[in-house]
């Protein structure tokens, strides 16, 4: 470590995990709020029905 080149290195390498890491924040980040719209707009646009009541099961 008393070489200025390895120092050096090892300062470039902790940088690039760091922003790795902070990037890969990000992009969970987008793509939370990505499958958020995703669903929201199909809540609002695709219809349901409780198909439970329709069911003829025996008791």
């Amino acid at each position: 470590m008393q070489n200025e080149r390895v120092a050096t290195a090892i300062i470039s390498i902790i940088s690039q995990i760091e922003s790795a890491r902070e990037n890969q924040e990000d992009i969970d980040s987008i793509y939370s709020n990505l499958c958020i719209a995703i669903t929201d707009e199909m809540k609002a646009h695709i219809p349901t029905y409780d198909a439970s009541k329709k069911t003829n099961k025996l008791v």
